[in-house]
């Protein structure tokens, strides 16, 4: 967790998008988790991991059969907050999906997962997602991707970055100038898919909204 996942996660309990209950994966231990943003907004938090800890309400593994998970959580929840865990799943589709089977019609899942991160391993780095692939899973699954939240951390909409269908990462906030003169000098060469200067940090945040 960084600062500006908590000033995400604060973001959207600002606009009414977390509801009670609300279920966090990946709590771990309990050091870097939303528990006390949520709990001090008066919504009730459960917390999941795949391993027992006195952070752990439930002990469930998302990358398990779909009945399974049902099966461990035994309700469903109005929010499921998954932050900085589809990275370390080797099928974060299948997370994603059980996700979506324990939210409540107009449920919210809240995401933040690195889409340009150095390897940390916790205990495997298997993936970066990029805004492509948000938007892919939220037509296959025929649920709303808000635009409003898709956002690069810390930096801006999603949307600003994206030319005639095409998305870029922004270039490094140190590194302006010099990423607009490697783009200008591949672009007049023909090299456009090379040079660009992007940040050492960059994560994607997301609010996925399930169907009625």
């Amino acid at each position: 967790m960084t600062l500006e996942d908590f000033a995400y996660i604060r973001r959207c309990v600002a606009d009414g998008l977390v509801g009670s209950p609300c279920l966090e994966l990946g709590v771990g231990n309990g050091e870097w988790t939303c528990k006390d943003v949520i709990r001090s907004a008066g919504i009730e938090y459960v917390g999941t991991d795949t391993f027992e800890s006195p952070e752990t309400d439930i002990v469930i593994d998302f990358q398990g059969p779909p009945e399974t998970v049902r099966a461990a959580a035994k309700r469903t929840f109005r929010t499921v907050i998954c932050f900085n865990v589809l990275e370390h799943c080797f099928e974060p589709i299948r997370v994603l999906d059980n996700i979506l089977g324990l939210l409540e019609p107009h449920g919210t899942c809240i995401i933040v997962a690195p889409t340009i991160w150095p390897l940390h391993d916790f205990p495997r780095d298997c993936y970066r997602m990029n805004p492509n692939f948000y938007e892919e899973y939220a037509a296959r699954r025929q649920v709303r991707l808000l635009q409003k939240m898709f956002d690069y951390l810390n930096v801006g909409p999603v949307s600003q970055f994206c030319e005639k269908g095409q998305y870029a990462y922004p270039p490094a906030t140190s590194s302006q100038w010099k990423g607009l003169w490697s783009r200008c000098v591949h672009r007049v060469l023909n090299t456009t898919g090379r040079g660009h200067v992007t940040p050492n940090y960059l994560a994607i945040g997301c609010v996925i909204e399930k169907s009625p």
